[in-house]
């Protein structure tokens, strides 16, 4: 997650959820998320980006299993015109 750098969409999404409350102080230049803003922006999208890679892993393992009947038909094919 930390390569995805996703934690700069923080406050965006934060503010989406929960509007101006979820910061410390809205008019400073620097806008930083409640503590427990941030905690739940932490799990919310850990437990996100856990169900996506769950999601790919599967569609991945079901893609190598269509490659492998493919691969076997054309072999097939080629072998016996």
């Amino acid at each position: 997650m930390a390569d995805a750098q996703i934690h700069r969409h923080y406050p965006a999404i934060a503010e989406e959820l929960f509007g101006e409350e979820a910061y410390v102080d809205r008019d400073a230049d620097n806008w930083i998320l409640l503590l427990h803003v941030n905690r739940f922006m932490d799990a919310y999208m850990a437990k996100h980006w856990h169900a996506l890679r769950a999601l790919f892993m599967r569609e991945q393992k079901r893609m190598q299993k269509y490659r492998r009947e493919l691969d076997k038909e054309w072999t097939c094919k080629c072998r016996f015109p």
